[in-house]
C-alpha cells in the first residue's frame, strides 16, 4: 500500500546512482543519486528504491518526494526514467 504524503512536494532530480551503504561483506544495502553539483541524496530503501540498484552509476532522472524514515532523509521514488529520454537542460 502507497503511504500518504500529505504536505510533501515533489521534486525531480537527475543524477548519478552510488553505493551508499555496504555490509561487512561489501554488499550494497543502499543507494544515492549524486547530482551535477555533487550533492549526494539517499534514495528510500523501498521496493521502488531497490530498483535502483540494477542502475550503478547510470544517469536516471528521478520524480518522487522527500521523507525522513527512523530519522533518516531519504527521496522516496515514484519515477524513474533513462536521461535518453530527459532533456539536457533539466
Amino acid at each position: 500500500m502507497h503511504s500518504l504524503r500529505k504536505d510533501k512536494t515533489d521534486i525531480r532530480m537527475k543524477g548519478i546512482i552510488i553505493p551508499a551503504k555496504w555490509d561487512s561483506t561489501g554488499k550494497i544495502l543502499a543507494v544515492a543519486i549524486s547530482t551535477h553539483g555533487e550533492k549526494e541524496f539517499l534514495i528510500c530503501n523501498n521496493p521502488r528504491g531497490k530498483e535502483l540498484f540494477g542502475c550503478l552509476h547510470e544517469l536516471v532522472c528521478i520524480t518522487g518526494c522527500f521523507r525522513k524514515i527512523k530519522g533518516i532523509r531519504c527521496i522516496e521514488i515514484d519515477k524513474i526514467e533513462s536521461c535518453s529520454s530527459v532533456p539536457p537542460a533539466l
